[in-house]
């Protein structure tokens, strides 16, 4: 008996170890991610990532993400291929609750755009959008698509407040 119950005591520990480490870990990326500079080392590494897989310039000024909740952009550039601005934004306000991405839910409370150009076009003969280069960087093209009738996604998205300040586009 006192053998079960040394047993027992002994995985209970190692359990409540194991969560609090999780939780620690948790806590220190949280806080990390409020650093200044870490964010910049974050901003660089999206930007050469999206670079690379698009072999376009993409330029992002400054990133501020108030954890959990809330991300702010700053001079997001990014061309298309015939190095054309796609879109150049001056802000991008972005306030997200996070605690849906564990029940399988982007829900986006609301996104502000400040001093927005957007260039979205296709030359009439063709019928791909300039923008197009951006889905194909990020398809899987190794897998071979099957003939299976496609499942619904767990995923839900929603948005419930978009809001455009100074903005100009060419559709």
């Amino acid at each position: 008996m006192n053998k079960v119950v040394f047993f027992l005591k002994k995985t209970l520990k190692a359990i409540l170890w194991v969560v609090i480490s999780f939780v620690l870990i948790f806590i220190i990326i949280a806080v990390l991610i409020q650093i200044p500079a870490i964010q910049s080392k974050l901003t660089n590494y999206a930007t050469s990532f999206i670079s690379g897989k698009t072999h376009t310039r993409v330029s992002i000024k400054k990133i501020n993400i108030s954890f959990p909740k809330s991300v702010v952009i700053e001079g997001l550039y990014l061309e298309d291929i015939k190095k054309d601005t796609l879109l150049y934004a001056g802000e991008v306000k972005v306030n997200i609750a996070f605690k849906d991405l564990f029940h399988h839910k982007i829900h986006i409370s609301s996104l502000a755009l400040e001093e927005v150009n957007l260039n979205l076009n296709r030359i009439g003969t063709d019928s791909l959008f300039n923008y197009n280069f951006l889905v194909t960087a990020f398809t899987d093209t190794t897998r071979q698509k099957k003939t299976e009738p496609e499942k619904k996604s767990k995923w839900t998205f929603s948005i419930d407040n978009v809001s455009l300040k100074k903005h100009s586009s060419a559709l």
